[in-house]
């Protein structure tokens, strides 16, 4: 399939050297790689094919005229299934290898007018999840995705950074920064009920597993993992100082973690990833660019 997107096909001759020139120019057109080169329909193709001279069939007699008329006409048949099993083949490997266009922003619409700084935790399709504020005074907050001003969720601190959106879409994560880099971990329902600390966490990022089932979390160089309830905290990854861990993300089937690590908070990261059992550490994956 490769060689299909990306490399000229050998001619016809090389693998049928009796092959008349008007053959080759033929079957060389239907694997052009620009669509525009290539015939537009089979009636073009079966009109080419017919209009192709056949200088190996001679007509001493009609009966000879009628047998050659007869392999003729097989041989079309023969050749145009075969380009069009080729052309087809081409067609579906280029769909299933062509690059995904690069997305662009067509049209954009302001949902908040308050001025007040704000950044995006997740969507259950119908409310945006927010964290509003700056480190003097966080809170979390809701607004509908057709806009409107944030309300706030009800939590035990006025430093709350929300860092997550349950999988089923009823609750926030966040940490109760206490300290400039860490705090408790909490779980802040979205439809009403009282905040709930999750176990004895102290977290500077958490997430919870594409399941809902477990809490991965970091505390400075230390990455951990525990039920979703913050019970049972174990410790996958312990880097040296003056490292630290953020924005901890689980892979799709949960099997893996992924994680930013950097030395300073103005360096550029680089991405590291652990197995969810901690039983294999990789570092780093890539390099994450600095933000502007």
């Amino acid at each position: 399939m490769t060689a299909i997107l990306n490399e000229e096909p050998p001619s016809i001759s090389q693998i049928t050297p009796t092959a008349p020139p008007g053959m080759q120019r033929i079957v060389h057109r239907c694997l052009e790689k620009d669509p525009e080169q290539r015939f537009h329909s089979s009636h073009d193709l079966a009109f080419a094919l017919e209009a192709m001279p056949d200088s190996t069939i001679t007509t001493p007699s009609a009966s000879h005229a009628q047998q050659g008329e007869g392999w003729r006409r097989r041989r079309i048949t023969i050749v145009g299934t075969t380009v069009l099993v080729l052309i087809v083949a081409s067609v579906l490997a280029y769909i299933w290898l062509r690059p995904q266009p690069v997305p662009r922003v067509s049209n954009y619409v302001q949902l908040t007018h308050d001025g007040q700084p704000k950044y995006l935790v997740g969507t259950d399709g119908a409310r945006l999840y927010l964290g509003l504020g700056n480190y003097n005074s966080r809170s979390v907050g809701e607004i509908s995705v057709s806009g409107g001003e944030p309300v706030k969720i009800p939590a035990p601190s006025a430093k709350m950074q929300a860092v997550d959106l349950s999988p089923d879409g009823s609750q926030v994560l966040a940490v109760d920064q206490q300290s400039i880099t860490r705090g408790p971990l909490w779980s802040l329902p979205v439809l009403g009920g009282l905040p709930r600390r999750l176990g004895d966490t102290e977290a500077q990022d958490a997430t919870w597993s594409p399941d809902g089932k477990m809490l991965a979390y970091s505390n400075r160089g230390e990455l951990f993992v525990a039920r979703a309830d913050g019970t049972e905290p174990h410790k996958l990854v312990a880097l040296q100082s003056p490292n630290f861990i953020v924005f901890p993300s689980w892979s799709p089937d949960g099997a893996r973690l992924r994680f930013a690590v950097s030395d300073n908070a103005d360096a550029p990261s680089f991405l590291w990833e652990v197995s969810a059992d901690g039983t294999k550490l990789t570092s780093p994956v890539s390099r994450l660019a600095q933000a502007p």
